[in-house]
């Protein structure tokens, strides 16, 4: 029968994930709704803030290079004019 059911619809795993799916799923293990979307938050919080900080040290240390220099530079360059 799960067979049955994974062949019945192919879900890649480039596709976008249904929340609501996973805290029915969720529920259906146990969890209350309450705790249910409150995982859920929580993890998509903490991946958004993980994110945010990937990118604040991606600008700070690829900033350190020739493209923060870049940046004044052009700032400088339009002061004069």
């Amino acid at each position: 029968a799960p067979a049955a059911g994974t062949g019945r619809r192919s879900r890649s795993l480039l596709s976008a994930p249904n929340p609501f799916r996973t805290a029915k799923l969720l529920q259906d293990s146990g969890y209350s709704k309450l705790q249910a979307y409150g995982l859920l938050s929580v993890l998509y919080l903490g991946v958004f803030l993980m994110e945010v900080l990937m990118l604040y040290f991606g600008s700070q240390f690829f900033g350190q290079g020739s493209g923060g220099g870049a940046d004044d530079g052009g700032e400088e360059i339009f002061e004069e004019f």
